[in-house]
C-alpha cells in the first residue's frame, strides 16, 4: 500500500482535526503491523525466506487438501443423493430450494 493510499485511509477513519501534515494516528494501527510498517527497510535472509515459505505452503497446503475433499465429498453425496431420488422426494424443481408444498 503507498504512503498516499495509508494517509487517505487515516484521514477517513480519524477525525480530521488529528492529521496535521504527515502525521498517522499509530493507535489505531495494530502494534505488530506497525512494526513492518514504518519506513525502515527490514532484510530477511535466505534461510529465514526459505523457512518462511516452506511453513507459508504447508498450513495453505493443508488447507487446500482439506477444502478440495470436502468438495469432492460434496458433489459425490449430492449426485449419489440425485441418483437415489432425492428430487422427487423433496419436490425439487428447477431453482426451486423448499420442500414446502406449492
Amino acid at each position: 500500500m503507498e504512503k498516499d493510499d495509508l494517509v487517505r485511509l487515516e484521514t477517513v477513519m480519524s477525525n480530521e482535526e488529528n492529521l496535521k501534515g504527515d502525521h498517522m494516528n499509530y493507535e489505531r494501527v495494530d502494534k505488530e503491523l506497525a512494526k513492518y510498517t514504518n519506513s525502515e527497510r527490514i532484510i530477511v535472509s535466505e534461510a529465514d525466506d526459505k523457512r518462511l515459505k516452506k511453513m507459508i505452503d504447508r498450513r495453505v497446503l493443508v488447507i487446500m487438501i482439506l477444502t478440495y475433499f470436502l468438495q469432492a465429498l460434496d458433489k459425490g453425496t449430492m449426485s449419489f443423493t440425485s441418483i437415489m431420488g432425492i428430487r422427487d422426494d423433496l419436490n425439487l424443481v428447477g431453482d426451486k430450494v423448499c420442500s414446502c408444498p406449492s
